[in-house]
């Protein structure tokens, strides 16, 4: 049995990759598309848990913070602009999504990919 669980794992990694890349292009494809907050409050969809993170991030892409660390049924609740330094709160465990805020409360998720940790930063 242990030997078709790594099967399933080994065959998935192709998957895993091609969803990040499909991700990443999603990602891309919005990030011009809205620049404003919604006019309606949107709820924060909460993670089942959180890694700390003790690295400060800069955005290196124009990107939409998303009310969910998922692709699917997440909606816009704001917008970070190149060069902002962001309050990471958090990573979501198993994710390449963070959770930012403002005053130490939840704002939002970002990808990863859109950051940039701040000593790397290239302005």
């Amino acid at each position: 049995m242990g030997h078709d669980r790594k099967e399933a794992r080994t065959g998935s990694s192709g998957l895993r990759v091609a969803g990040a890349i499909a991700v990443a292009a999603l990602l891309v494809g919005v990030a011009g598309c809205s620049q404003e907050a919604p006019t309606t409050p949107v709820e924060l969809v909460q993670a089942e848990s959180f890694e700390a993170v003790m690295t400060e991030y800069i955005v290196a892409n124009p990107t939409n913070v998303f009310n969910n660390h998922f692709v699917y049924d997440t909606e816009v609740v704001g917008f970070v602009d190149r060069g902002e330094t962001v309050e990471v709160l958090g990573k979501v465990t198993g994710y390449e999504w963070l959770l930012i805020g403002e005053g130490g409360e939840p704002f939002g998720y970002v990808p990863i990919s859109m950051l940039s940790p701040a000593d790397l930063y290239v302005p």
